[in-house]
């Protein structure tokens, strides 16, 4: 697992030039994109990944799957919403999350071609997408997992995905 600290730059920077407020926040009361990546900063530590880029802190994945064009944001009867956006220059990657007004992340996930490092400073991706899904609460919602994978359907990704609760879940 990398250091959180070798990746802290990356992260304030992505949180910084994230895109304004009014991207996700709206007349629904969905939380700012800030609000989304600092919930998922401090549920995800330094967990690294290989989703979009190979041995990379999730947060920072999310952070560039969040900052592309933004979807329709979908208010869900429990008061969250399911908020999702394409990863800039590479909208066939997706992120989404089930946050509540203040910001705070429930569930999340990715749509992703899985990287990793063949060789020094060489990648190489899956040629199929897949789903991972993240429990930041250490009993997953069935109402969130069926809303992510109903979200992920609609982009022709039909598998189940990987379920991954955080080591950092309350």
């Amino acid at each position: 697992m990398a250091k959180a600290s070798r990746y802290a730059p990356l992260l304030l920077l992505a949180v910084l030039l994230a895109p304004p407020v009014a991207a996700y926040a709206d007349e629904s009361g969905a939380p700012s994109q800030r609000a989304i990546l600092l919930s998922l900063k401090d549920a995800m530590g330094g967990t690294s990944g290989n989703y979009f880029v190979p041995n990379t802190p999730v947060a920072i994945q999310f952070a560039f799957g969040l900052g592309g064009p933004p979807s329709k944001t979908i208010p869900n009867s429990d008061g969250t919403f399911l908020i999702s956006a394409c990863r800039y220059h590479s909208c066939q990657e997706k992120a989404a999350v089930v946050a509540d007004k203040s910001g705070k992340v429930r569930t999340a996930a990715l749509i992703h071609f899985a990287c990793h490092f063949t060789a020094p400073r060489q990648i190489e991706c899956a040629h199929e997408p897949g789903l991972t899904i993240f429990s930041l609460v250490s009993k997953p919602s069935e109402i969130d997992i069926a809303a992510m994978r109903g979200w992920a359907k609609q982009y022709g990704v039909s598998d189940a995905g990987d379920l991954i609760t955080v080591g950092n879940a309350k």
